[in-house]
């Protein structure tokens, strides 16, 4: 039998190099969990079913095929759509966490912008994805919700209940460490019709699939205005901190945020197609030739009192030597 060729030797070796490259690649980024504080292993997902709250005793998981009033969403497409500028409906009605009936103009405060993001709390992927990531953000974020703004959290699944809402905001204040924020981020459930009229003011396109009993929908943030309006839409499930906050200050009008966050806004603009603030090139200009302009002046000036001064003293005194 003829021994094996070089080449055939050097493509089995570089096929037998890539397989190995790969494994690698993938059991790297399969290992990219947080680990536990305590346990030292992978940190269970507020949500996931490594970390789900038992059901209240007779209801069942909206993935069961023999629950009854699952809705079929008439929506034909489920993606979320810029409609910066609308008005959400501040007369629709929603269940809190703790049960009480809340309007959602309700929960919006004066001069006070807000972060709206549609999940439902038994979803098994994205949501708890998205869910995840605001945690993230806001532990990120130097500024505080409660405080600063808001943060609206809405299930778009008529069927869960307030007492799961209160479960999740429990699992995800616990994740985020900073239980003052239990003011400023609320858990919502609410009728079809409720959570509908929200969702089509601000974009959010979502649907019922019978076939796999779950949801189809995008990943979003919205930006609200203190009355209400869509001010941004931030796309996708991880918001950076800094585009955020620009964005909540923008959505103020500049009644949040400090000077420098409002000079940022003016040197900046929202790209869309980023989803981030870039360098608004003119302004840059008119603003560091303002500054310039300024400068200028400021020397001037300097220089005329200082020329002033020296006048004045070089005049003789009266009654002084000739």
């Amino acid at each position: 039998m003829a021994a094996p060729r070089p080449h055939f030797l050097l493509a089995a070796a570089l096929l037998g190099t890539l397989s190995v490259a790969r494994g690698q690649t993938v059991g790297t980024v399969a290992s990219r969990k947080p680990a536990g504080p305590a346990a030292g292993g992978p940190r269970a997902k507020p949500g996931s079913d490594q970390d789900r709250p038992p059901l209240p005793e007779g209801e069942k998981r909206y993935a069961d095929p023999d629950a009854v009033g699952l809705p079929e969403d008439d929506r034909p497409v489920a993606q979320v759509t810029d409609r910066a500028g609308n008005q959400l409906p501040l007369d629709a009605v929603f269940d809190r966490s703790n049960g009480e009936k809340v309007r959602l103009g309700d929960l919006l405060r004066p001069g006070k912008p807000a972060l709206l993001q549609f999940v439902y709390f038994r979803c098994p992927n994205l949501c708890t994805i998205a869910l995840d990531h605001m945690v993230d953000l806001l532990q990120a974020m130097p500024q505080r919700a409660g405080d600063d703004f808001d943060v609206i959290t809405i299930s778009i699944n008529p069927q869960e209940t307030a007492n799961l809402a209160r479960l999740k905001k429990a699992a995800y204040l616990e994740a985020l460490g900073k239980p003052e924020a239990a003011r400023g981020w609320h858990f919502l459930t609410g009728s079809r019709a409720q959570i509908k009229s929200v969702a089509d003011a601000a974009g959010f396109g979502y649907r019922f699939d019978t076939d796999s009993q779950e949801y189809s929908h995008g990943a979003a943030v919205f930006v609200l205005t203190p009355e209400g309006k869509v001010s941004r839409t931030l796309y996708g499930t991880y918001q950076l901190p800094k585009t955020t906050w620009l964005s909540l200050v923008e959505a103020s009008d500049g009644r949040i945020g400090s000077p420098t966050d409002r000079i940022l806004l003016y040197c900046y603009h929202f790209d869309a197609q980023t989803g981030q603030y870039t360098a608004h090139v003119m302004n840059i200009v008119r603003a560091a030739s303002l500054l310039t302009v300024l400068l200028l002046g400021g020397t001037i000036v300097v220089f005329l009192r200082q020329e002033r001064r020296q006048r004045a003293a070089d005049v003789p005194s009266p009654g002084g030597d000739a």
